[in-house]
């Protein structure tokens, strides 16, 4: 990822109490009196230290007026001088600016991009990596964040999961001044409109996005076999003069690339084919390694493999990518309407926070696992009172903007903060600009796939002939929300197979296991479990009993993560 690591003196001193270990792909660094910077990651960093201020932004904005990538000018004299003004900006980023006098430090207000600060006697550091920051010395799980993460969709709260980190996002400002670390709040909610707009006015909106290639910036659109990458795809088959491309990652259980095939070959527009990179053992492990620490438990050890294509994204290109499209259509806790359409407008704590339970591995004490539950309890009601509170909405969009508040930051940003180590991507889905307006498009348009598929019809009605997939499986183009969960469990268990690949990834980590079992440190961790996390790894190297890989694979992200804080 394009990053940014450093620390603030508070006594004058370069001299380090604690060693900085500096990545393979840092491209510069700084050092004075009273601090420390350096970057690294994309080449499409902006950094600039001439004059009286230094300044470094990571990630990728865009001038919403020109729709133009943000550059290291516009980043400097536009910018930074209103950076708490987020209605001129899009894009997912992290930035710091230093004076002589001065330290302050920005986010995007979606939470796609953050930083970390931790605090020492003499020093605060700083990174947009939590990774490099647990470098810095041995660190603790804070149960009490870290219960939503682990036992809900996603975590709630967008505070630190490790103890004495603080992490800021979401639009808020941090500032260093008199050797102390301040953090200015930036509360952001979408808001909701008397007065709809259509979907033609909403369609012409989004298609300002792809004016980003009209300065010879080509664009790369991440092509799946889904509704919202079809979507994107029909505004640039509706715009033929733009530059772009498009690729797909080809997988021996996905149906996508077959239908990306297909998509090209009739409207013969370019296709790359991304095949993941051969490993051997112990580059698979490194991999998996660095994945968890970059993203901290936001996928399973093993669902992180299937994410090793990101790294041979084209790296001259803007990636397109059509994540958070779910929010468009309303997928979130669609069976929770469907079911109990009272408790959303009543949001009821208890019952949302069922509904997002999500069993990832049982590995946790009794103790641990009822104060992660009822910390996430906790938490929905927090930011409940936030919307109906602070934001006013008492309708049904309540539901959509908890997700957007939730789940941008604490799903989908960790990975945006990954993919950027090589490429400039942007989620024209989750853009600050376009959820402030997708609230004033009625609830029933965009209910049940309808707002999506319209503006594909809009724009290049000659899609709805193909075929949509989803993992293995391929369904018809008509089915809406509903129709496609039942058509899912119908023929879901048609294809499956053993995959070797399973067994392959178990025996990479059975050195590193076993290990980690018979070790006093992991006998010694009070939160554990130690007769099921026994029993887990017996059934699966003893008895080679592969119905709980899925727990195992969790087990494996966490202990890794755990022995990360601990180095």
């Amino acid at each position: 990822m394009s990053w940014f690591l450093g620390y603030y003196s508070k006594n004058n001193s370069p001299s380090q109490t604690r060693k900085i270990i500096l990545p393979d792909d840092t491209i510069f660094k700084i050092e004075t009196a009273n601090y420390f910077l350096s970057a690294g990651g994309n080449k499409n960093i902006f950094f600039d230290a001439n004059g009286k201020e230094v300044f470094v932004v990571s990630g990728i904005g865009i001038d919403k007026n020109l729709m133009t990538v943000a550059d290291k000018n516009y980043w400097k004299l536009t910018a930074l001088p209103k950076i708490l003004n987020h209605d001129f900006i899009d894009g997912h980023y992290a930035g710091a600016s230093i004076t002589a006098d001065s330290f302050t430090f920005f986010t995007d207000p979606l939470g796609l991009r953050e930083v970390f600060f931790f605090e020492t006697d003499d020093k605060i550091y700083y990174s947009t990596r939590l990774d490099l920051i647990l470098k810095l010395g041995k660190f603790e799980i804070d149960f009490n964040e870290f219960g939503s993460r682990w036992m809900l969709l996603n975590q709630i709260s967008t505070r630190s999961i490790v103890k004495n980190i603080v992490r800021l996002n979401c639009g808020s400002i941090a500032s260093i001044q008199n050797k102390e670390l301040n953090i200015k709040k930036f509360t952001w909610l979408p808001q909701e409109s008397k007065k709809s707009i259509s979907i033609i006015e909403f369609s012409d909106l989004v298609k300002e996005f792809f004016l980003l290639s009209k300065e010879n910036q080509k664009l790369s659109l991440s092509l799946s076999g889904g509704l919202d990458s079809r979507m994107l795809l029909s505004l640039l088959l509706n715009q033929r003069k733009l530059d772009w491309s498009a690729h797909t990652f080809s997988n021996s259980n996905s149906a996508d690339e077959e239908v990306a095939r297909k998509l090209a070959s009739h409207f013969n527009f370019s296709l790359n084919i991304i095949k993941p990179p051969k490993l051997s053992r112990k580059e698979l492990f490194d991999f998996i390694k660095n994945y968890i620490a970059n993203t901290y438990l936001t996928e399973s050890a093993f669902n992180a493999v299937n994410l090793l294509g990101y790294d041979n994204l084209p790296d001259s290109e803007i990636i397109i990518d059509g994540g958070f499209g779910e929010i468009w259509r309303r997928e979130f806790f669609l069976k929770l309407l469907l079911k109990n359409r009272k408790a959303v407008l009543d949001f009821d704590q208890l019952v949302v926070t069922k509904s997002m339970l999500l069993f990832r591995a049982d590995i946790f004490n009794k103790d641990t696992a009822n104060l992660m539950f009822d910390s996430s309890i906790s938490h929905v009601y927090e930011l409940m009172r936030k919307i109906t509170v602070e934001g006013n909405i008492l309708s049904e969009n309540i539901i959509d903007f908890f997700v957007v508040k939730s789940r941008l930051p604490n799903y989908y940003g960790a990975e945006q903060n990954r993919i950027e180590s090589k490429v400039s991507a942007i989620m024209p889905f989750a853009q600050y600009s376009l959820l402030n307006k997708l609230f004033s498009v009625s609830v029933d348009t965009r209910r049940n796939n309808k707002l999506i598929k319209s503006i594909i019809a809009e724009n290049a009605p000659a899609l709805r002939q193909f075929s949509l997939s989803k993992g293995n499986m391929t369904y018809p183009y008509f089915l809406n929300s509903f129709g496609k969960r039942i058509y899912a469990k119908v023929f879901s268990g048609l294809k499956k197979s053993e995959d070797s690949s399973v067994h392959n990834f178990v025996s990479v980590f059975k050195e590193f296991l076993f290990d980690s079992v018979n070790s006093s440190s992991f006998k010694n961790y009070q939160y554990y479990d130690h007769i099921k996390i026994k029993k887990l790894v017996d059934d699966i190297y003893e008895k080679n009993n592969m119905i709980k890989f899925n727990e195992f694979s969790w087990f494996l992200a966490f202990e890794i993560f755990r022995q990360t804080m601990e180095e």
